[in-house]
């Protein structure tokens, strides 16, 4: 039997979901790999277009709007991925402006319809921000 390669597991795990460079090293290291066999196959898969951190941010992001997710969840989510603290903003002020949160917002508010007098609760627990949550309510905060 052929010996198992970091590349194998890296395609078979990439041809199953998408991942960050970061959660597909961790992956390869737990599998035993050295790092500097993970290096260079993330270096290859980078080169092939295979792994690329800004698409799978920008898929995820889109993931968690759907979801009806708050900027301040998608960043932590992100953040949890692997994806670097200045490509995170990028992306968040790119792909997930504070508009879209007030929207998402309203969409959440919509669908749990008959918790109108939590809603406001249900946002900030939701990790929605200040500014969205008064956008939400502005019987409540008027400007």
């Amino acid at each position: 039997m052929p010996e198992r390669t970091p590349m194998d597991l890296a395609l078979k795990s990439l041809s199953r979901q998408a991942y960050s460079r970061a959660k597909l090293a961790t992956r390869l290291g737990r599998a035993g790999f050295e790092e500097p066999q993970i290096d260079e196959c993330l270096k290859r898969l980078e080169n092939w277009g295979y792994l690329n951190d800004r698409e799978y941010g920008i898929a995820r992001i889109a993931t968690l709007q759907k979801r009806l997710k708050s900027r301040n969840y998608a960043a932590g989510d992100l953040e949890a991925q692997g994806l670097s603290p200045e490509l995170i903003g990028q992306l968040l002020a790119e792909f997930y402006p504070e508009e879209m949160e007030i929207e998402i917002a309203r969409k959440l508010l919509k669908k749990k319809a008959g918790v109108a007098e939590k809603g406001l609760g249900l946002l900030a627990r939701a990790g929605f921000s200040e500014n969205t949550i008064q956008h939400c309510f502005p019987d409540r905060y008027p400007t």
